[in-house]
């Protein structure tokens, strides 16, 4: 690979090596093997020569999850649990855009900096956003490519962090302009508008699976080792549909999907539609990245219907009121349940813990249930707006924290370690005030939540607040940090003969029919014969011979339905 940037270290670079002891934040830190950890000095970036492995002597075992005591926990390599503790590491540009892997915008000696006060102070993993003009742009390609000047920045990245013992997830959004050519190899069906083309076309995720091969494939053919540093990608921060654009603008008609049928004015099938486009969008880009490393864990962050003032997943309703929030987040529990996603990443900026409740209890995520895939607060933070005075926002973080522990949310990751240029809304940010926020926050001081104890094997805990390198002063305002969906729980049912039909007859507790078709893998559920015939096109009186009468419970029901045809 052309190496655009990069010098080499023995022969060009001065290198600084940070001996471990008991050391502030910028005189370096010791990794979990207590080898030395290698950084240079200037501007110059990483090297990627063949004397790299003899600087980086501390590989990271990859994050795999494994179910213990019937519960699914994240390990560090066979019989390690692992605690995700970590931060939201953002840099925002004068557009109050992304731009930390912004060619322009890239300092390896704050990036170097910043990630040694955070491992410092005891978290485990960064998150960061691949977005920048940059990629949103196309890197300045025609074709479909990740340039080697983009790559090389997000391997500097993770080599530094990997040289720290700090885990790296990654986090995409918008896809790159150069893959438009991919998106649009078929043409945008009339019945889908704009954003709602992310999940809804097809072609959509194709391109953007094979944006993550080649980003994957460069990373990998630079240093295989760093994908072991790559906590999880997140293929699309807070994904969502606009109920405000077609299809889910229409309040009539029959929209066809990959060949099902969906019946606009139906709440029910409005929302078996994103389900299953969600499903089946999921699993195109999941299955691509898990054929570059079949071990890396993959994500999409969501944030809660009670974000955007909805109670729950109500049907996508359309907008009742002007002003209103047009984004209809994906729900994640048909994910978790269905589709190849690893673990659940959950958003939420409560202004109380019982605001908590509700943002979670809105997501379908309730208190004292064994989900069978791990849940993360990816994001959450306090809003300056909200809670001005710096106490009464550490103390709703610590409520948050401790709140969580009922939801079995198993990691954490704070909004944000020092973007002080985010306004609108603007956030407590945890290098603030030389890290004082930090100091009450930080696993070196709040080490044990929900009894897990973060792995800070590689931290002499300092005995005061750590203290933070002075930060770069506020820039204009940011997007909000709220964008996005939500989770769920159980297992994929076993398959079922195709074709079979059921019936629900009617009982004391519920009036009417319910009626179950098979695909072969599940029970698609209509509301009435009615609606299956009109959903189906199959004249539904012709195959009652094939139906079979039952009556289940209205808790089995809710078991056996599994909500959508797929």
């Amino acid at each position: 690979m052309k190496k655009i940037y990069f010098l080499n270290l023995i022969s060009t670079s001065i290198v600084t090596i940070f001996l471990f002891h008991n050391c502030s934040p910028m005189s370096g830190i010791k990794n979990n093997n207590s080898t030395e950890i290698a950084a240079m000095q200037n501007s110059n970036l990483l090297s990627q020569s063949s004397n790299q492995q003899d600087i980086f002597l501390h590989f990271q075992k990859k994050i795999s999850i494994k179910n213990r005591d019937s519960k699914p926990l994240f390990f560090n390599g066979e019989n390690s649990p692992f605690a995700p503790r970590g931060v939201n590491y953002v840099r925002l540009n004068s557009k109050n855009w992304h731009s930390l892997f912004d060619p322009q915008n890239y300092s390896p000696e704050k990036v170097q900096s910043d990630l040694i006060a955070i491992k410092n102070s005891g978290y485990n993993y960064v998150r960061v956003f691949l977005s920048s003009d940059y990629l949103d742009n196309g890197f300045g390609l025609k074709e479909p490519e990740v340039s080697e000047e983009y790559v090389n920045l997000v391997v500097d990245f993770l080599l530094r962090s990997q040289s720290l013992g700090l885990y790296v997830i990654l986090t995409g959004q918008w896809l790159p302009k150069n893959y438009n050519r991919i998106a649009n190899e078929s043409s945008l069906s009339p019945q889908v508008e704009g954003e709602n083309s992310v999940v809804l076309h097809p072609e959509y995720a194709t391109a953007l699976a094979q944006f993550y091969t080649d980003l994957l494939k460069k990373i990998k053919s630079s240093n295989e080792g760093l994908l072991n540093n790559i906590f999880a990608i997140d293929i699309f921060n807070e994904a969502s549909i606009r109920v405000d654009l077609k299809p889910f603008s229409l309040k009539t008609g029959v929209i066809d999907w990959k060949g099902f049928k969906f019946d606009m004015q139906n709440l029910e099938a409005r929302q078996q539609l994103i389900d299953q486009a969600s499903v089946d969008w999921f699993n195109t880009v999941s299955l691509a990245i898990k054929k570059i490393d079949q071990d890396l864990l993959v994500t999409v962050s969501q944030f809660t219907p009670k974000a955007i003032g909805r109670e729950g997943f109500d049907g996508v309703r359309w907008l009742s009121k002007s002003g209103q929030d047009p984004r209809y987040p994906l729900r994640t529990t048909i994910l978790m349940k269905y589709s190849s996603i690893d673990f659940v990443d959950i958003h939420s900026y409560p202004e109380s813990t019982s605001n908590f409740d509700e943002d979670l209890s809105s997501a379908q995520i309730n208190k004292n249930i064994s989900w069978s895939k791990p849940i993360v607060l990816g994001e959450f933070g306090a809003a300056k707006e909200r809670f001005p005075q710096k106490n009464s926002a550490v103390n709703l973080i610590k409520s948050i924290l401790s709140l969580s522990c009922n939801y079995n949310i198993s990691g954490w990751g704070y909004w944000t370690w020092n973007t002080l240029e985010q306004k609108g809304p603007s956030f407590w940010t945890l290098a603030e005030e030389g890290g004082a926020f930090n100091g009450l926050l930080a696993p070196v001081s709040l080490n044990t939540i929900c009894g897990n104890q973060t792995d800070l094997s590689s931290l002499n805990p300092p005995k005061s607040p750590v203290p933070i390198p002075p930060q770069p002063q506020p820039l204009p305002p940011t997007p909000s940090p709220f964008s996005e969906p939500p989770p769920t729980t159980q297992t994929q049912k076993p398959f079922v003969p195709v074709g079979e039909f059921k019936i629900w007859s009617m009982t004391s507790t519920w009036k009417g029919w319910a009626v179950f078709y098979s695909n072969g893998k599940s029970y698609c559920n209509y509301s009435s014969p009615e609606s299956y015939s009109l959903l189906t096109g199959k004249d539904f009186n012709q195959n009652l011979a094939q139906i079979k009468v039952i009556n289940w419970s209205i808790q089995e029901i809710a078991n056996k339905n599994e909500g959508y045809c797929r």
